[in-house]
């Protein structure tokens, strides 16, 4: 390279590097300006404004300064008669630039050797100094104003947007959120067992189906939320009286295990524990482990585990026959009442196959000219009357399937044919357990499944979403925590809320008075109060010293209203 290129070559790289520096000041300035107008838009008005811009805006600077720069280069003839002129050379080098393409010719040769000559003595920095420029004084000033803007002007809502797209944001959040509580509920829903007549409803059914259909929807919009909590409504209702129905059951059952007594001491003592516990999965594996265990045991063992499981067998048959005798009761009450109603035995009958339907019964007591109220008042005591007899006929079935197993097992165990024969699955009603402990897991289920739909509810309403939390006082109660209302003390707030008193008795158009939900109210209070205090003393829920007291008080109640005495007449 010769010496007027090297001239040329350094020239032209300090022009790029000063016209870098330039062009960066302006973008920088501009960039300033446009960071602070974003600054002030997102503090006064709420327009949204990401921080990653800013750090877009430096990087835009930076990239593009040097690229504008470079491509503002001037070309070599132009760098050097620019040299010229700045630093008075005469067109030496422009002049030697265009000589070297004719240096055969002596006077060119001469030009290109002066050239030469004179680009080895040149100072570039003095015509081509590297400095910056007046635009760079007014980027600290900016600078400090964009700074100052930051840390003083507040955040304002001037025009109402960030209001409005804090309430957008909040309910695409709420939306989201409640699209996938949705999605659990119907999850959870999918889990329940099919078999169960409450859960396929086909009213049930269609809600379920619209839930579904409305999570591929936008949430957000208040109408379709609406729709959505309605359906979930709807469907919570249902399954909320599916729940209460299923611990009645459940609870009937566990406290009158709890009634259980093995009498004396021996092999089954901890499948007795289990069952009085409520525990029937551990009841279940505690019965095999005693097949399993039939083999190895001595003659006085066996003797006494037949005794255990004979008088728990011979108890459980009692307790088959007082539940066979209630669900007779509420039959027969049931069909003396709508008989005294005027209806005829087909219409009883037709009305039995159908549950005992409250819209059913009601229209027919209608047409028989009872008036609307008397007519709801009276379906509705049938409903409970006949959920009542459908209860004790379950109860009975599964008393009396578990009683004739451990029967027979007794047998087996005195009759010496070993493990396998003293196998539960050998036995008629030997899966009662099993359907014992799949009724818990049914009830946790559906218990985890409501608890999905009342945050799905939450979601789409905040605050609406209704769950009963268990508690008492200080102290505790000794007979349980508390539960969920039930019908008898929903009715009684209801009448007192009314300040009209309790309805015991109503006159019916044809002059007969039928009772009210009295008789079904006083039976499920007087077996509540009875299972709630056996429970409690299984569990060791009160002192010891109170267990017996407890047991025969609540031992003298009557079975049933019918068997309360009228008081005598005052002499």
């Amino acid at each position: 390279m010769t010496n007027v290129q090297r001239s040329i070559a350094q020239a032209r790289l300090r022009i790029f590097l000063q016209s870098w520096l330039t062009m960066l000041g302006w973008l920088s300035l501009g960039g300033l300006l446009l960071g602070g107008l974003l600054m002030l838009a997102a503090r006064l008005v709420g327009v949204p404004v990401p921080g990653a811009s800013y750090l877009v805006t430096v990087g835009f600077v930076l990239v593009v300064a040097p690229l504008v720069a470079w491509g503002r280069r001037p070309g070599a003839d132009v760098t050097a008669t620019v040299i010229d002129h700045r630093l008075n050379l005469k067109d030496r080098l422009g002049t030697a630039l265009y000589a070297e393409a004719i240096r055969d010719n002596e006077f060119a040769a001469q030009v290109v050797e002066d050239a030469e000559d004179t680009a080895s003595k040149l100072h570039l920095r003095d015509g081509f100094p590297i400095q910056l420029r007046k635009v760079w004084h007014y980027v600290p000033l900016v600078a400090a104003l964009v700074a100052l803007l930051a840390a003083f002007v507040p955040q304002m809502d001037l025009l109402g947007w960030r209001s409005a797209r804090a309430r957008q944001l909040a309910q695409q959040t709420q939306a989201r959120t409640a699209r996938d509580e949705v999605v659990r509920v119907i999850e959870a829903f999918q889990k329940l067992p099919p078999t169960d007549p409450e859960l396929v409803d086909q009213d049930l059914f269609d809600a379920m189906k619209t839930l579904a259909e409305l999570t591929r929807q936008d949430l957000s919009n208040p109408k379709m939320r609406q729709e959505a909590a309605a359906k979930l409504s709807a469907v919570q209702d249902k399954l909320a009286k599916q729940i209460e129905q299923t611990e009645q059951e459940f609870r009937s059952v566990k406290n009158t295990m709890s009634r259980l007594d093995a009498k004396q001491p021996g092999p089954a003592d901890e499948f007795a524990d289990a069952l009085r516990r409520g525990d029937f999965e551990a009841a279940q594996a505690a019965l095999e482990q005693l097949a399993q265990s039939l083999d190895g045991m001595t003659p006085q063992q066996k003797q006494a585990l037949q005794q255990q499981l004979q008088n728990m067998s011979q108890q459980l048959q009692q307790m088959a026959q007082q539940q066979a005798q209630q669900a007779a009761q509420a039959r027969q009450q049931m069909q003396q009442q709508l008989q005294n109603t005027g209806l005829s035995q087909q219409q009883m009958q037709q009305l039995m196959q159908q549950g005992m339907n409250p819209q059913a019964v009601q229209q027919a007591l209608q047409q028989q000219g009872m008036s609307q109220q008397q007519a709801q008042q009276l379906a509705q005591q049938m409903q409970q009357q006949y959920q009542q007899m459908q209860r004790s006929g379950q109860s009975q079935s599964q008393y009396q399937g578990l009683g004739n197993s451990l029967g027979q097992m007794a047998g087996a165990c005195q009759g010496g044919g070993g493990s396998q024969a003293m196998q539960p699955s050998a036995f008629q009603g030997g899966q009662q357990l099993q359907q014992m402990a799949q009724m818990q897991q049914q009830l946790q289920q559906m218990q985890m499944a409501q608890a999905q739909a009342n945050n799905a509810l939450n979601s789409l309403y905040p605050g609406q979403g209704q769950t009963r939390q268990a508690g008492t006082a200080e102290g505790g109660n000794p007979f349980g925590d508390e539960r969920q209302m039930t019908g008898i003390q929903a009715n009684a707030e209801a009448d007192i809320g009314e300040g009209e008193g309790r309805v015991i008795a109503s006159w019916l158009d044809q002059g007969q008075m039928a009772r009210g939900d009295a008789t079904v109210e006083f039976n499920q209070a007087i077996t509540q109060a009875r299972d709630d205090a056996e429970q409690a003393v299984t569990e060791d829920r009160v002192p010891r010293r109170y267990h017996e007291s407890i047991r025969q008080y609540f031992n003298q109640l009557p079975e049933s209203a019918d068997q309360v005495r009228a008081p005598a007449a005052p002499r």
